[in-house]
C-alpha cells in the first residue's frame, strides 16, 4: 500500500522518522500523526506563521499610499497657480 503524501510544505526526516514545517528554510516541528486535531492545530499555525513572516513584496498598499500622496501634492499644486 501506498503511503499518503503529506500535506503542502510538511517533510519527513528519514532518520528519525519526526514531521516538520519547513519553508524557506525554517522547521517548525509538527506532531507524528497527521490524522489527529493536534496536527491540524499545528500545522494551520505553522501556515499563519510563515504567511506573517512573508515580504510584503506583493503587497500593494505601500504603492496605493504613495499615489494617493501624489494625487493629494497635484491637487494642492493646482490650487496654489
Amino acid at each position: 500500500m501506498r503511503a499518503k503524501p503529506l500535506p503542502r510544505y510538511v517533510e519527513r526526516n528519514p532518520r528519525n522518522g519526526r514531521l516538520s514545517f519547513r519553508v524557506d528554510g525554517a522547521r517548525t516541528p509538527l506532531p507524528n500523526d497527521t490524522t489527529s486535531p493536534e496536527f491540524r492545530a499545528a500545522y494551520s499555525r505553522a501556515l499563519v506563521d510563515a504567511t506573517a513572516a512573508e515580504s510584503d513584496a506583493d503587497d500593494w498598499s505601500e504603492l496605493e499610499r504613495f499615489h494617493a500622496a501624489q494625487r493629494v501634492e497635484r491637487a494642492g499644486e493646482l490650487h496654489h497657480e
